[in-house]
């Protein structure tokens, strides 16, 4: 069904974040792919019927969005030809022009749309380009719900419903995404990145000493790399401003620090990843 011309075309199409495909051809999984996708839609479509069907629609926010980017197949430079996955041999998906898959802290790794439906609230056609995190949806549950969430709990979202109103959102502090638990298998991939307004900053740990442990490794390092980003003008990431606007660097290091230190120092300790 899904082995077609259509198929191979669509997948000529695909841009995948400038990350590395396998040496071999995987060509032949994509109907794999584009029916997974097909049989997703379906579900969903089945989903909000039975909403509708219900009577629960006025009265229902629906969210659906990804909680990262697309998954990408192993290549020669993250498997460094130790290891592989067949699983992710069936992975089509695009962060379209944006860097990185996955995994990666780079706006491709985490930046994916959403759509939100709430027909008493929201108005159909609604469309906001403000930064929503998956981390928001239970406090702006908890405030459509008009509950006061839990003291003693470290909340990291905010209540973003006002975005879904094509309204502005303030939030505290930089948000920060974290992927530390890799060594030196992906060469070109930070361990985090901060957004602050239209700049996000890279950081990358130091490297890894051959008789060091992967958790002692991450419990004990902070960033020592950077690179700088305006996604206003460079969404692609593809111009490090790092060496000609070092005064935001100075800036921004100091938050991306205090954050991830915090982070750090209130995690477990798993002894068993080495």
């Amino acid at each position: 069904m899904y082995d077609n011309a259509r198929v191979d075309s669509l997948e000529q199409s695909i841009s995948y974040g400038g990350v590395a495909r396998p040496e071999y051809d995987i060509g032949k999984n994509k109907k794999e792919y584009y029916g997974t996708v097909s049989q997703l839609d379906k579900a969903f479509d089945n989903l909000m019927k039975t909403v509708d069907n219900e009577d629960l629609t006025e009265n229902t926010m629906v969210i659906f969005t990804s909680d990262n980017g697309p998954e990408s197949p192993v290549n020669l430079e993250e498997s460094k030809g130790e290891w592989e996955a067949p699983t992710r041999d069936n992975c089509f998906g695009t962060p379209g022009v944006f860097r990185g898959l996955k995994r990666f802290p780079y706006e491709g790794g985490h930046r994916v749309p959403g759509i939100v439906r709430y027909p008493t609230k929201i108005k159909a056609g609604t469309t906001s380009n403000e930064m929503v995190v998956a981390t928001d949806f239970i406090t702006t549950a908890a405030h459509l719900a008009q509950l006061i969430t839990p003291k003693g709990i470290n909340f990291d979202g905010i209540n973003a419903f006002p975005a879904f109103l094509e309204q502005k959102i303030k939030r505290e502090k930089p948000y920060l995404w974290l992927y530390p638990n890799h060594e030196d298998a992906y060469s070109r991939m930070p361990h985090m990145a901060m957004r602050y307004n239209d700049h996000t900053l890279l950081g990358w740990f130091p490297e890894k000493l051959e008789n060091e442990t992967l958790m002692a490794w991450v419990k004990s390092s902070v960033p020592v790399k950077f690179e700088l980003y305006d996604l206003s003008k460079d969404p692609e990431q593809q111009n490090d401003l790092g060496s000609s606007e070092p005064e935001m660097v100075d800036k921004l290091k100091p938050l991306m620090l205090e954050q991830w230190i915090e982070i750090r120092d209130e995690g477990p300790n798993w002894e068993n990843i080495n």
